[in-house]
């Protein structure tokens, strides 16, 4: 297989799997979300070869927990399956968090030269916690346990810009920002008021979500010389 072939396959079951949310096909839609992040761990292993480093199995690890997720929420209408995926998701961000902090252990990040960037990310999630909190219930502590996680996925992805190649470091913040406006369009679908085509908006920005980050840290991985673990 080519060295993109993985990516080209991806984007075209991502491609698939929007036009069966237009057509509104449940089994396409289940049959290629199932396929989805299986791509994209083969496109990322396929760009930065033998899972040498850390970085990389932190990066797996928060690819595998997304799949898991992605599964559950195909059953997410019963409160236990939707609880399950968030608790899957959950361990994603934390991963992905990982996964951005360790790509240097020389230099300082951005948000040390910069303490008040973390600013609007916080006051954004504030704000989708505060407009979804009388709606949430039981699910308040759980929820904000979910934000506070991907915030530190956002900001951690804001600090390693001054680590990443320029490119490859906007790639990684683009898709933590969509990450961010994904699942803020899936909580306000899920509890305050249907979005029209909801589906297909929150599969869309996951999908870009997910593909940035995986095309910003294979960038960066395969740049990198390759550390041992000890």
């Amino acid at each position: 297989m080519t060295r993109n072939s993985f990516e080209r396959l991806f984007l075209q079951v991502s491609a698939l799997h929007l036009a069966f949310h237009l057509l509104e096909i449940p089994l396409g839609i289940t049959v290629t979300k199932v396929l989805l992040l299986p791509l994209l761990v083969a496109f990322f292993l396929q760009k930065t070869g033998p899972v040498r480093r850390t970085n990389q199995r932190w990066m797996l690890v928060a690819l595998c927990c997304s799949w898991v997720g992605d599964v559950l929420l195909i059953g997410g209408a019963r409160p236990g399956f939707f609880i399950a995926g968030l608790a899957a998701f959950l361990l994603a961000q934390l991963a992905y968090t990982a996964t951005f902090l360790l790509t240097s252990k020389q230099d300082k990040g951005l948000i040390s030269s910069k303490p008040w960037y973390p600013v609007p990310v916080l006051v954004l999630a504030g704000a989708v916690y505060f407009y979804l909190y009388s709606n949430l219930e039981e699910l308040r502590v759980p929820v904000l346990i979910y934000i506070l996680a991907i915030c530190s996925m956002v900001l951690s992805a804001v600090n390693r810009l001054n680590w990443a190649g320029e490119k490859a470091g906007i790639w990684v913040l683009l898709g933590a920002l969509s990450f961010l406006l994904s699942d803020a369009l899936l909580a306000v679908n899920k509890f305050v008021d249907p979005i029209p085509l909801a589906g297909l908006w929150i599969m869309l920005t996951y999908i870009t979500a997910q593909y940035l980050i995986v095309k910003g840290c294979s960038r960066d991985f395969a740049a990198e010389p390759v550390m041992l673990a000890t």
